[in-house]
């Protein structure tokens, strides 16, 4: 999680006592998968992009979550 441009203060509305504050203060997040040269031109590389974005899902939905809540 990079702390880039992070907030000084707790969003407006949280208590600065809540115990995920400090992800609070974050304002982006940012996820990454390593790929060489090599996977890129593998006849499987849609399969491999797949199964990184099934691992990452359940990060998606609680971010969504909590934008919706």
């Amino acid at each position: 999680l990079s702390e880039d441009e992070k907030l000084k203060n707790p969003p407006k509305g949280y208590d600065k006592e809540n115990i995920a504050i400090e992800y609070l203060k974050l304002k982006s997040f940012v996820v990454g998968a390593e790929l060489n040269d090599n996977d890129l031109i593998k006849k499987d590389l849609s399969k491999k992009i797949h199964e990184h974005f099934k691992v990452l899902m359940p990060f998606i939905q609680f971010l969504n979550q909590a934008l919706h809540s």
